[in-house]
Formats: C-alpha cells, sequence, structure tokens
C-alpha cells in the first residue's frame, strides 16, 4: 500500500473509514446492487462505513438503471470501484466522502486517480472544499472527460482553494453517462501524485527550530543529523564519513559538520596529507579539506547560494554564480585525532528567509578530500556538486525531535535502517519510524514501526529489509510525526536488492576472540565443540572480516557460499596489525606482517571433514588482530548490472565480453590471473597479443585452457607485469574506464548449440585477494545483417589493431562488415623513423617494439577486406620533440583549465612555412603517409589548442589581423573581457584553423593525391565556445566533416549539412557511446537521427569505450540493413514532419508521392505509439521489415524498446 504523504486516502471503496493508516480497513463486504434511479439518496447498509451512493435523475429524463459494485477482478493490483449505467438518459451516479483535517491545511491540493471507462458522454471527477471560517462550500477545479478510453489512465489534477486555508474536502466520483467506469487509487495529497516527499527522488529535512543558538554538545542534540554521504556519482558510501547537525533560530541556520579523517589518526602517521594550508576570506578553500554549503531557499532548483569552509575556518561563498557576493555569514573549525569539524552560522537574511514562513527550499552538503580524491555528498549527485535539481527539500519548522536515519548492512547479512530519535521538547512526541521502498516498476510501499518518545529521552531502534521481499530494489528510511504526518527527515534513495552473495562463516578458537565484519561486529551461533556459525553478505567492493584474539591462543576460520565457488580459509593470505586494545579495523591500518602471529599444525581434523580443507591453524599473542579481504565485483564484466539480467549472444558473431579488473588493495598484485570459464555452446578466443595502448605493461602473455568436470571449459589469462591498485582503493567506485587500463575485449563465439553462459571471476595465486565468480548469461538471438551503400559512410572510430589480438581480426571485421560499417578511422598518428622511436607514428601506442608492425599488418588486412582506412591526427604532430630541442618556441596554450601548464608550438609558426617547425611536421605527416596507405587523414581539432596562446607571436598576428594600433595593450584577461576584442579573437582562431587546414590537404595531396581530409569538431557552427569552428570557411578547404557527438538533438548536425552539402561535401553526425551512460542498444537510434539530418552517414566514437560491444553493432545493422529502401528519401531530405501526430519522436520525408516515417523509441522498454497522418491520402502502407502492406495508416504502431520504426506511404498524386 502506498501512502505518499497523504493528507486523505481514499481507495475508491476498497480503503475506507477513518483517516488514520492502522486503522484503514478492506471493503470486502461492500453493497453490491441494482437500483433505479430517483430523488434522494442511498446509505451503505453495512455498519461503520462512511461511503454514501448518492442516485439523482436530471429533469425530464427517463429513469436510467445503476449498478455500483465490485466484480470481483483485480485493477493496478486493488479491486477498483465499478460504476455501471444502462438504459436511456444521462442520469449520474456519485460516491463521495467527506475528510476534516485536524488543522487547517495549504490552500492547494492535489488529487490523483486512475480511470478506465467506457461511455457515450462523458465522466466527471470533481471534488468540493469547504474553507475555514466560511459555511460555503468552494467548488474546485475541473472535469475529465472520457470517450471510449483504452485502458487505464492516470489522472493528475491540482486544486487551488480561493487563497485559504483548506479545512475539509469532500471527495466524490461523479458518472454521468451510459457506460461503464471504473475508478481505482483515489488519493487527495499536498503533493502532486508521484511527487510526493516518499516517492520523489530527492531527500526531504525539516529543521527544527530552537531558543537560541547552540553552543555545547547538550545544545546541539536539538538538531537534526545528516549522514550517510555517498561518493558523488555513485550510491556507494564515502569511506570517511560525515554527520551533518542543522537547526534553527530566528535569525540564522546553525550547522555543525563533523567529519571523519583516518588521515589525523596519530598512529598512521600522515598528518601531512591532509589539505589545511588556505587563508583569508574568499580564498580558494576547494585546494583543501573542505566542506561546501548550498542553500537554494526558493526551490526553483536552478540557482543556490554556495558557502564553502576549511579547517582553517577560511570562508568561500557566491550567490547565484557571483563570487563578488560576501554574505554576513560566520564560521569556525578545529582538527582532532580523528576527524575535523567546522561550525557555520547563516543569517536567515542572507538567504531571503524568514523563520516565521515555511517555505520549501532546497539544501545540500558536500565535502571534499584531496589526499585520496574522495567527492562525497549527502544528497546523491550524478557528475558534480553544482546540481540544485538533485539537492534535498528543505523546510523551516517548530522544535521537533531530532533524528538520524543511519543507513547500515547488518552483520547478519540483512540490510536495513538505524533510527535514533532524541526529544528536546516538553511533550511526548508520537512518531512514525518507516523504512519506503520502491520496486522495478517504481511503485512505493511502506514499513512501519510506531514509536512515542518522552519528553529529554533518547530512543532507537531498527528495521531489516527481510530477505524475502528483495524484489524491493530501492529503500529509504523516513521520520514523520503519527498526529499531523509531518516528515522530518526523509533519506536519499539506496540500492538493496542484494548484488553480493550470502555466505557461511565459522570460526575454531581456543582463545577469547571477537569477530568483525566491514567493522560491525559479527553475531555467531554456538555450534559443536569449539565451533562458531554465521552468515554474513558479500557486498559489491571489498569485504573485510577481522578477527582479534583476547589472550594467546590459536584459531582457524573458513568462508563458504552454498555453490562452493568461493572457499576463503585462514592461511597465508591473512593482514596483521600489531597488538593494541581496539584495532580501528580501517585497511589501510593493516600491513602484512609476521612478527605477531605463526602457523601451526592442524589440529587433527576429523579424517571426513571435507569442510576444513586448506584451513590452516594461526596462533596469535593476546591483542593480535587479523584481517582477511574478500572481494565481490572486483572482475567485471561491461555492461554491468544485476546477475539476473541476460545479454545478447548473437548466432554466427557471438559477443564482444568487455572484462576488466579494479585492484582493492593499497599494493600491486604481481600474480594476478583473470579466469573466464565458458559454457560447452562458446568458446573464447586467446587474447595473447593484444598490446594495450593504454597500458603498455599490463598486457595478456598466456591463456591455459582446462576442461572442466561440467562440460565447462576454464580460460586462466596470466599477464606481464602486475596489476597495479585502484586510483582511489579506499573507495573502489565503479570506473568503467579500467576498461582500457586492466581489462580486456574478448570475443566469445559460438561453437554448439545450447545455452551460453560466462562464470567470470579473477584471483591472486599469492597474495589477499580472493575473487567470487560472477554468472553471465546470454540470450542467443539472430543477428540483422546491415548493408553498405556508396555514399553513405559509417565510421568506428576506434584501435582494434592494438585493442584484439591479431588472431580476432578476422572475426572483428566480420561483425563489422555485417553491422553495415565502411570505414575504420584509427586512433593518433604521429611521425618519425618507426624502427628507432616507434611511438612516433602511433603517439599512443603500446611502445612496444612490433606496435607499428602490428599497424602496419591492420591496416593491410582491413583494406585487403574492402574497409576504408582513416587515421587521426592528434594536435599537434610530434610537437614535444619539436619543443624539447627548440623550448624557445614554446607557448602556454589557453585550451582549458587542466592543459593550461602545457606548451604548444602557436599556430603563428605553423603556418610560417619559412620557420623549421613547418617543416618538422610536413615530414613527419609526410612520412606517415608514404608508410600507410591511407584513405582519409582526419584532424581532431577537438584535441588541439582551443583558443590558442596569448604569446607575444600570437598577439602580434592578432594585432595585425584586427588592425589594431601598436600601442594596444593585449592579453588574456583584455580579449576576454572586451566583447569587441573576443569576437575578433574568435575570428581571429577560426581564420587560422581554416589556414592549417588548408597547409594539411596541401601536405597529404602532395604525399598521396587520393588521400582526403577530414576535419572533427565536437561542438556547434561558429559559436563563443573554446571549441569555436567556421564550418562556412572550412568547407571550402575540407573534404569530409565530422560533426562530433553533441550535434545531434540540438539541431548542429542540420546546420552542418547544410553548408557542407552546399560545397558537395558530405558531413557525418558523431554518435556518442564513449560514457557509462551511453547504452549499446541506443546507437541504431542515433544513427536513424543522423541519417534524417541530413548526414550521409555517422561516426562512432567507440575509442576506449566499456558500451562497444556487439549489440551495438546490432543496433546499427537494424538500420543500415533498410539503406537501399531508405536512400532516395536520405538524398531529397524534404522534411515533411508537420504531416504527422505521433506519441514519441517522429520525422517525415518525402520523395515523390512516397512519404518515409521515422519513428523513434529511445526509452528501454516498449511503447505503443498512437500515429495520425494528416498528409495526402494514403494508398499503401508498409512497415519496413514486414512483408504485408496495408490500406490505411494504422492508429497505433508498436515499438519495440531502444529501436527505429521505418513507415512507408504510397499516397495520391
Amino acid at each position: 500500500m502506498r501512502y505518499s504523504n497523504i493528507i486523505g486516502t481514499v481507495r475508491s471503496c476498497i480503503w475506507l473509514a477513518s483517516l488514520s493508516v492502522s486503522s484503514l480497513v478492506a471493503a470486502d463486504s461492500i453493497h453490491a446492487g441494482k437500483a433505479y434511479v430517483k430523488d434522494g439518496s442511498f446509505e451503505s447498509p453495512t455498519a461503520g462505513r462512511t461511503w454514501r451512493i448518492d442516485f439523482v435523475r436530471q429533469e425530464n429524463e427517463k429513469s436510467t438503471q445503476v449498478e455500483f459494485a465490485h466484480d470481483g477482478r483485480s485493477y493496478l493490483g486493488q479491486r477498483a470501484l465499478h460504476i455501471r449505467s444502462a438504459g436511456q438518459g444521462s442520469g449520474y451516479a456519485i460516491v463521495s466522502q467527506t475528510i476534516t483535517f485536524p488543522r487547517p491545511h495549504p490552500t492547494v491540493l492535489y488529487v490523483g486517480a486512475a480511470v478506465n471507462a467506457e461511455v457515450d458522454k462523458y465522466t466527471k471527477l470533481y471534488a468540493h472544499a469547504k474553507v475555514e471560517g466560511e459555511d460555503k462550500t468552494v467548488h474546485l477545479t475541473s472535469a475529465t472527460n472520457f470517450k471510449s478510453t483504452q485502458g487505464w489512465r492516470k489522472e493528475n489534477v491540482k486544486w487551488t482553494c480561493a487563497g485559504k486555508p483548506i479545512r475539509s474536502v469532500r471527495l466524490m466520483v461523479i458518472f454521468n453517462g451510459t457506460g461503464w467506469a471504473l475508478w481505482d487509487d483515489l488519493q487527495l495529497t499536498t503533493q502532486p501524485r508521484g511527487a510526493s516527499p516518499l516517492a520523489a527522488r530527492t531527500p526531504w529535512l525539516t529543521i527544527p527550530r530552537v531558543a537560541q543558538k547552540p553552543t555545547n554538545s547538550d545544545d546541539w542534540q536539538s538538531a537534526q543529523i545528516l549522514s550517510n554521504f555517498t561518493l558523488l556519482g555513485s550510491e556507494k558510501f564515502a569511506d570517511a564519513q560525515t554527520r551533518v547537525r542543522l537547526c534553527y533560530t530566528p535569525e540564522a541556520i546553525h550547522v555543525r559538520a563533523e567529519c571523519d579523517e583516518p588521515l589525523l589518526d596519530p598512529i598512521r602517521n600522515s598528518t601531512t596529507a591532509f589539505r589545511a594550508k588556505v587563508t583569508g576570506r574568499d580564498a580558494y578553500v576547494f585546494a583543501d579539506d573542505c566542506l561546501e554549503l548550498f542553500f537554494d531557499p526558493d526551490g526553483i532548483r536552478s540557482e543556490f547560494t554556495q558557502l564553502g569552509v576549511n579547517s582553517l575556518a577560511t570562508q568561500w561563498d557566491a550567490r547565484k554564480g557571483q563570487k563578488a557576493w560576501d554574505g554576513a555569514w560566520s564560521a569556525k573549525a578545529g582538527k582532532g585525532t580523528s576527524n575535523w569539524w567546522c561550525e557555520v552560522e547563516v543569517p536567515l537574511q542572507d538567504l531571503g528567509l524568514s523563520a516565521a514562513e515555511e517555505k520549501a527550499g532546497t539544501f545540500n552538503v558536500a565535502r571534499e578530500r584531496k589526499a585520496v580524491t574522495e567527492l562525497s555528498t549527502y544528497s546523491p549527485l550524478s557528475s558534480g556538486f553544482g546540481e540544485p535539481a538533485r539537492f534535498a527539500t528543505m523546510r523551516l519548522g517548530p522544535p521537533a525531535p531530532s533524528v538520524e536515519v543511519t543507513w547500515r548492512s547488518r552483520s547478519e547479512a540483512l540490510q536495513g535502517v538505524e533510527y535514533r530519535v532524541h526529544n528536546p521538547t516538553g511533550e511526548a512526541q508520537p512518531l512514525v519510524c518507516g523504512l519506503a521502498q520502491s520496486d522495478d516498476e517504481r511503485r512505493v510501499r511502506e514499513l512501519l514501526q510506531h514509536v512515542t518518545v518522552a519528553p529529554g529521552s533518547t530512543k532507537t531502534l531498527a528495521m531489516d529489509i527481510p530477505r524475502e521481499e528483495l524484489n524491493w530494489t530501492r529503500s529509504r528510511g523516513f521520520v514523520r510525526g503519527r498526529d499531523d504526518g509531518r516528515y522530518l527527515q526523509i533519506t536519499p534513495w539506496f540500492q538493496t536488492k542484494p548484488s553480493g552473495i550470502i555466505a557461511s562463516f565459522a570460526l575454531e578458537s581456543t582463545a577469547d576472540f571477537t569477530v568483525t565484519y566491514n567493522s560491525h561486529p559479527l553475531n555467531l551461533a554456538k555450534g559443536e565443540g569449539n565451533r562458531w556459525l554465521g552468515k554474513i553478505r558479500l557486498h559489491e567492493g571489498n569485504n573485510a572480516l577481522g578477527i582479534q584474539l583476547s589472550n594467546p591462543g590459536k584459531w582457524r576460520c573458513r568462508v563458504w557460499d552454498d555453490k562452493t565457488t568461493l572457499n576463503v580459509v585462514s592461511d597465508a593470505g591473512w593482514m596483521t596489525c600489531t597488538a593494541e586494545p581496539n584495532p580501528s579495523w580501517v585497511r589501510r591500518t593493516f600491513q602484512p606482517s609476521s612478527g605477531t602471529w605463526a602457523h601451526v599444525a592442524p589440529a587433527s581434523p576429523p579424517a571426513a571433514e571435507e569442510t576444513w580443507a586448506g584451513a590452516e591453524w594461526i596462533k596469535g599473542a593476546a591483542g593480535s588482530a587479523f584481517l582477511r579481504h574478500v572481494r565481490y565485483g572486483m572482475t567485471r564484466y561491461v555492461p554491468e548490472s544485476s546477475q539476473a539480467k541476460r545479454y545478447p549472444f548473437y548466432e554466427k558473431h557471438g559477443q564482444i565480453a568487455k572484462i576488466y579488473t579494479l585492484n582493492p588493495g593499497s599494493h600491486t598484485q604481481p600474480d594476478y590471473e583473470m579466469v573466464i570459464e565458458t559454457s560447452p555452446a562458446i568458446t573464447l578466443n586467446s587474447p595473447v597479443g593484444r598490446l594495450n595502448y593504454k597500458m603498455r605493461s599490463f598486457v595478456p602473455t598466456e591463456m591455459v585452457r582446462t576442461k572442466l568436470p561440467d562440460g565447462w571449459e576454464r580460460n586462466t589469462i596470466r599477464f606481464s607485469n602486475y596489476l597495479w591498485p585502484h586510483k582511489d582503493a579506499a573507495t573502489l567506485t565503479d570506473d568503467f574506464s579500467g576498461v582500457n587500463k586492466h581489462g580486456l575485449p574478448l570475443l566469445a563465439r559460438p561453437v554448439a548449440p545450447g545455452p551460453a553462459a560466462l562464470r567470470v571471476y579473477g584471483r591472486s595465486r599469492k597474495g589477499f585477494i580472493t575473487e567470487v565468480p560472477r554468472l553471465v548469461e546470454y540470450d542467443r538471438q539472430p543477428f540483422p545483417e546491415g548493408r553498405r551503400l556508396p555514399g553513405f559512410e559509417v565510421y568506428m572510430w576506434g584501435n582494434p589493431c592494438f585493442d584484439h589480438a591479431e588472431g580476432d581480426w578476422p572475426h572483428l571485421l566480420d561483425m563489422y562488415q555485417a553491422a553495415g560499417i565502411t570505414t575504420c578511422l584509427l586512433g593518433h598518428l604521429g611521425g618519425g623513423d618507426p624502427m628507432v622511436t616507434p611511438r612516433k607514428h602511433w603517439r599512443w601506442s603500446t611502445g612496444h617494439r612490433d606496435g607499428y608492425r602490428q599497424l602496419k599488418r591492420f591496416v593491410s588486412y582491413a583494406k585487403s577486406r574492402g574497409f576504408r582506412l582513416s587515421a587521426n591526427i592528434h594536435w599537434p604532430i610530434d610537437q614535444p620533440d619539436w619543443l624539447k630541442d627548440h623550448p624557445e618556441d614554446g607557448a602556454v596554450h589557453a585550451g582549458s583549465a587542466g592543459k593550461k601548464h602545457k606548451t604548444r608550438v602557436p599556430m603563428v609558426l605553423l603556418l610560417d612555412r619559412q620557420h623549421g617547425v613547418y617543416a618538422h611536421w610536413r615530414e613527419r605527416l609526410t612520412a606517415c603517409l608514404r608508410d600507410l596507405p591511407l584513405d582519409e587523414v582526419c584532424w581532431d581539432w577537438e584535441a588541439s589548442p582551443f583558443l590558442g596562446s596569448y604569446d607575444d607571436r600570437t598577439l602580434a598576428g592578432f594585432r595585425q589581423y584586427a588592425k589594431l594600433p601598436k600601442g594596444t595593450k593585449l592579453g588574456e584577461e583584455i580579449i576576454r573581457e572586451g566583447d569587441t576584442l573576443s569576437e575578433k579573437w574568435i575570428a581571429f582562431r577560426c581564420e587560422q584553423v581554416v589556414q592549417v587546414s588548408a597547409a594539411m590537404r596541401e601536405i597529404i595531396r602532395e604525399a598521396s593525391p587520393d588521400t582526403v581530409l577530414s576535419f572533427y569538431s565536437g561542438y556547434p557552427h561558429y559559436s563563443r565556445s573554446k571549441y569555436t569552428t567556421d564550418w562556412e570557411a572550412l568547407a571550402k578547404v575540407v573534404d569530409v566533416a565530422l560533426a562530433g557527438y553533441h550535434a545531434l538533438w540540438n539541431g548542429n548536425a542540420r546546420i552542418l549539412a547544410d553548408i557542407m552539402g552546399a560545397e558537395g561535401k558530405p558531413s557525418l553526425p558523431g554518435l556518442d557511446i564513449y560514457a557509462r551512460s551511453h547504452r549499446a542498444e541506443m546507437l541504431g537510434v542515433k544513427l536513424a537521427q543522423a541519417l534524417t539530418e541530413g548526414g550521409r552517414g555517422a561516426m562512432i566514437f567507440a575509442s576506449g569505450s566499456s558500451n562497444m560491444n556487439l549489440t551495438a553493432l546490432a543496433s546499427v545493422a537494424s538500420v543500415t540493413r533498410f539503406l537501399p529502401e531508405l536512400e532516395p528519401f536520405l538524398l531529397s531530405l524534404d522534411r515533411q514532419d508537420r504531416l504527422v501526430e505521433a506519441k514519441a519522436p517522429a520525422t517525415v520525408l518525402k520523395h515523390g508521392d512516397r512519404y518515409l516515417i521515422s519513428l523513434q523509441n529511445r526509452s528501454s522498454d516498449p511503447v505503443d505509439c498512437a500515429l495520425r497522418w494528416k498528409g495526402p491520402e494514403v494508398r499503401s502502407v508498409r512497415v519496413l521489415g514486414q512483408k504485408d502492406s496495408k490500406r490505411r495508416v494504422p492508429r497505433e504502431i508498436a515499438l519495440q524498446p531502444s529501436s527505429v520504426t521505418w513507415v512507408v506511404l504510397q499516397c495520391a498524386d
């Protein structure tokens, strides 16, 4: 049952009677029967029911038979109110209930309902509200009309009542007409349906009022407490947690933050790593470990006031992006031995707030740790702290209990929430502590516990998520008043569907001991003899199991799962720390050591006891602490999801299985092995020979195949060198960039019928990492064979020559060809002698001696298979070599803040044919074209010195270009501040780009007359952006335009197509699949969009992508397969979008008397798309891919998830 800040909940005669949630009862015995319409009313005969059914007859109308009943069927998960009317006339049936509020409510309410009706006229949904202090009834807004409605329709209506508080509401369901109608899930709320505090995606916080400014720890007990900080862009909890207390007085909001910091622990001798240097008002505190507060008092979620403070109480502030603003707020701060703290006082006047109004604003608090690069936040954010749309909702409220809701993973393998409630008021506070849960369909339910907290007392309680209810995938904790329903706190949503596994734990010890799992005591049950038993949940990431001895003795233990795929025993892999009274159990405290413990011979266990095989007895002194990490999810399959998801596996081709590893430790692993077990239906190509161009030392050197008893095959892959630790071992975030660093794209190919599946895991032969296998199951599917068509090019930008072993190339190019790929656009080209400096021809290659030779072999082989070959020139070509010998020619370029420290050769020198650097890059480019038979060279402008440099030579050239007086003072700040100068500077930079492009094309044509020049710019045509490009001028000197991957949805692709088309040259929009959020199955939709926007194909930016697999190629093939039929429409490009109305993005192209409709489903769910044709008379309709034609345009078309449906109409002349 869902209650979303419900004032009154009426389940359409399903839930009746009082407003108290606990007293709602099911109306299974509601009256069902027939009656003729007559004047007057009919009361339900069931005792205790408050519903009334009114039958009213209009004047001069004949009798109408009305039936009010439950028909026994289920609608939307509940039995719905069913009213049926038959006969003559238009009588109407009214079902009503009056709800009186304990106190007046705001003037705005929302009513929601689900309605399904089939009537000849209309139905109405009405409500009446009784205004406080007046006898009259105010009629709240409108009616909803239905005519032959198909299926359920959800309604959400906002009702405003004359600007006065509402005392009571009479809810009525009104039926008018002949036919039938069903109503379900009727609710009255203060929030829109589906946007109530519990259903909303953002947290909720009511800040309590206190009598005076808090000055000590007792005063701060009255403040609300926020905890459970998560990492930026993730739902994983931060390694170093933060607790924030908030309250307010009539003058100000008071905030105290306590920031855990292991680096300040003296035992670690790492205090120097903690950053605390910045001083002075408005100094850049973000260079230090700091706390940031964000206030949006108006709740508009677009602008905010930002405050920053470090451990030295240095203050920084900005209001609505204006850094010049200085508020009257104050701060103080300090450091301890395990944390640092700060207290901030923010005047309400600074925020535009008044203590007298309960206005809903938004708020967030975030934190930066510099030593380990950890960014954490209270409200989960996706990409940066400045995301006000995701901030918590904040209200100023009356004095109220202080609440802390802590999310935890309990040691008994259950997940749950702990509540700590302190009542500083003078009255007992009846509260509801709850757990809201959402399933995959976003339905919300509550699990509740009622508690009454006496004045001045504190209560704690916990709620667990039952294991049998794991279909509820997300949860959040909340506390609200039992009487008034006011929410005190609602936490963010967290994933609760377990991605880990339940494992058994057993321990034997001759000494007294303490067992800790993930920093929580593990509760064990006594078994036979000295054995203790328990259960743990292995979560995604690092799981730390700790054992401490209270007195000298020996122990042994084992961790295993039901399928015996996991077996962790006491052995040399355990870590230990020196004896101390209370070990912190922070993993960096522990170092591998044998100084305080030793192995002893097994104590002769029973011969039949196989479960302890391999477990060693370990002896320890009093106080010795031992630690073991059990990693789940260290080795990952991309795209990653729950174990239950099945991925496509294509007949004939198979799948590109991308698997990567994150080292969860703080030390390198010299003995890591990746293990992939394949079912009998598939085989795995060996990756040996892959050069891994981004992680040169970590390459596969051996793959050993072993047949298993169950018919599966184990493929054990070993690597050169060692596995580096994750860049932030404390957080172990899901960093999908690891695919290129510590990962492998592997070709899994079909060899026999039957189920296709992998078991993926990693192991360390000597280290402490133990990996839990992950099952990856596939669904076998046919591959939609794509087509190639002259005049339409599909580029694949990537480095298959390095990412895949040479033995993979035939199968990989088979996949490309089947998808309709025509061109391989390879990675960043350089120059030089490949035998002396092999990296010069391929600047980002492996550095391997054979790297350039492998590149040449791939180019030759791909061309023999009919592919075009293009190579990307990364700007600048070998400039580091030139600047090494000619440092005077370098200038700091202004491309971006992250690259300002780098020097580049200014373009004024590159264009100077008398300067040596011109001959240098000309010779490099010529050498590349002499060695590689390329069809195209692509200049990647996005990786270039976008804004140039503000050196004397460039400024002199700009002064001459802009015809400025010799004495005109120039510089970066002057150019950026002056509108006139900035516009001229942009034009100057654009002209230089055109000149370099022209020079490059001249060099290319001299070295290889048939090679063309393409230009890549990822951003809009000629704007004030740093990626400024004058395409109208470039179109005259380049042969192909690659528009970048941000041009599809904003119209820039169409603009560029028109510009290049005027010169008779093609443009290819970019298709983005480089980020984690880019779904592989959406690539076909993006390709269709590119074609209908005028692109003569598209460029797939797959370089380094974790999402580029055969699913993406199949999505491309689903579009290219229709290219011969689409060609005439795409060439004419006569857009007629106004001729169709559709419930999905639609494009209409005209060619002669035929029309092509492109319907895009960009969601991951199937869609029934309503369609209305407003063009000429239709003679025939055909959906491409279907054999049969139709005479009429269908009113509705079923669209498959993430797909494009093409409809061709033959119309009258």
